[in-house]
């Protein structure tokens, strides 16, 4: 939980000096570099952060911190503090479309699936 921690505190110290779209530091270089930071920090200690565990450190800081809210990833690659709002509000509706158009797709990925089923269920008959 100690590396979790510390994790969390580098990428909020990296992020914050990324902010706005522009500037915003590809997923790879992030995690190179809080690798890098916490064998600094914690030499002692080679189990540092996977990919996925920071995709779920921010994940938990986004939705769990205000100190992580302002946490945007770009469609280019990246990550980025948003500079204000109006830039939050962008990335955010821009999530909100494409949990939408997933949403889409499975009612009608299922919707189909299920008349496949019947029509051959029916056919037995």
């Amino acid at each position: 939980m100690i590396i979790e921690d510390q994790a969390r505190e580098e990428i909020l110290t990296i992020l914050n000096k990324h902010t706005g779209h522009n500037v915003r530091v590809s997923r790879v270089e992030l995690l190179q570099r809080i690798n890098f930071r916490l064998s600094i920090v914690m030499p002692a200690d080679r189990n540092y952060v996977s990919d996925r565990l920071m995709r779920n450190l921010i994940e938990e800081l986004r939705t769990k911190t205000t100190a992580g809210s302002m946490i945007c990833s770009s469609l280019d690659g990246g990550y980025f503090m948003a500079a204000d709002l109006e830039e939050l509000e962008t990335y955010l509706a821009t999530e909100e479309g494409r949990a939408k158009s997933l949403l889409k797709r499975t009612r009608n990925q299922r919707k189909h699936a299920i008349e496949s089923k019947i029509g051959e269920q029916e056919s037995l008959f």
